[in-house]
């Protein structure tokens, strides 16, 4: 019933004062997205790590403008060799002493030591490798078969909808 109130009242207010209703969605929907940031970057933070908590949208980006490695040093005074800070909504560990380095990096180096896979640079060698395959199965011909054409155009078809 709340709701069906609330839907009369924004109706009645479209209808007969639209520009109360302006002014009230200019105030409401940025005070709204607000509340829902500090709700995603509160859950993005890693537990179990103190850290300055920051302002709203920017994180620390305004506490490190001037000299960074000053504050980092600052803070690390204050909550100790590893803490995180937050970049806008994204959470990050700053390692700030030789000893938790040493502790954290070279016990765990296995776990560190791998390159990411970029999507899309396997996706570009499989297709060319793909390409190079149907091109030479062809070179005996001066026209190509539809058998081929679909050898080839079928793999290319599967990494497109890979990548949706």
């Amino acid at each position: 019933m709340a709701i069906g109130n609330i839907i009369s009242y924004v109706s009645d207010l479209a209808l007969h004062r639209p520009e109360l209703l302006l002014l009230w969605a200019v105030i409401a929907v940025p005070a709204l997205y607000l509340v829902i940031n500090e709700y995603i970057r509160r859950a993005a933070r890693i537990p179990d790590f103190s850290g300055p908590r920051g302002l709203p949208l920017i994180g620390n980006l305004w506490q490190i403008r001037a000299n960074a490695a000053e504050q980092y040093r600052a803070w690390s005074k204050q909550y100790g060799g590893v803490y995180q800070i937050q970049l806008g909504n994204v959470p990050v560990i700053v390692v700030n002493t030789a000893a938790a380095a040493k502790a954290i990096f070279g016990q765990n180096a296995q776990a560190l030591s791998s390159r990411p896979k970029f999507y899309t640079f396997h996706k570009v060698s499989l297709r060319g490798r793909l390409q190079r395959t149907h091109r030479d199965s062809c070179r005996g011909s001066n026209s190509t078969s539809r058998s081929s054409r679909i050898r080839l155009e079928r793999p290319l078809a599967l990494l497109h909808t890979a990548s949706l």
